[in-house]
């Protein structure tokens, strides 16, 4: 009688059962080949999978390893055919947008410029000289922001032209 478990066999099965654990992982984002599989994924269920671009201090790169992430400033831009994402890896931040959204990372280091057909954006990290409380942050938005964003004066003085409010959550 034949062996029916050779080391052969043993060997494919056991490879075999980890090729689909790590399918499986990467699927629900667990494992570090989650984005390649995704993107290739992606490509044929674009609603599903989005499709990722990295920018390893501010340069389109077409491939990122681990030490980029752990050493380099890497943002991610995850688009599909309904939304775009901004994924800032080394600030730890998302923000999500119309799928039409272009970004410039000219100077990434200081704001990111958002553009789209309904609006753009700036993002930057801003320092306060209030306090991290709410009611000091309140105090703040009624003492500052609001005493100059809401004065028509300072809008004219400044060239702030203040448009009427759009609902992006809705199209998000």
């Amino acid at each position: 009688m034949k062996k029916l478990f050779t080391k052969k066999v043993i060997w494919t099965c056991l490879i075999l059962c980890a090729v689909v654990v790590l399918l499986v992982l990467s699927l629900v984002r667990i494992s570090p080949v989650h984005r390649g599989i995704r993107n290739v994924l992606g490509h044929f269920l674009p609603e599903q999978f989005p499709k990722s671009v990295y920018y390893v201090n501010n340069v389109l790169q077409e491939k990122v390893t681990l030490s980029d992430f752990l050493y380099k400033d890497v943002r991610e831009v995850q688009t599909n055919s309904k939304r775009s994402y901004l994924i800032n890896h080394s600030r730890g931040f998302s923000l999500g947008f119309p799928a039409d959204a272009t970004y410039d990372f000219s100077a990434a280091q200081e704001y990111i410029k958002v553009s789209c057909k309904e609006f753009s954006a700036v993002v930057s990290k801003e320092y306060s000289t209030y306090g991290k409380t709410v009611e000091d942050s309140k105090r703040y938005v009624a003492e500052c922001l609001h005493k100059y964003l809401l004065d028509e004066t300072y809008l004219k003085e400044n060239k702030i032209i203040r448009k009427p409010w759009v609902n992006i959550r809705s199209r998000l």
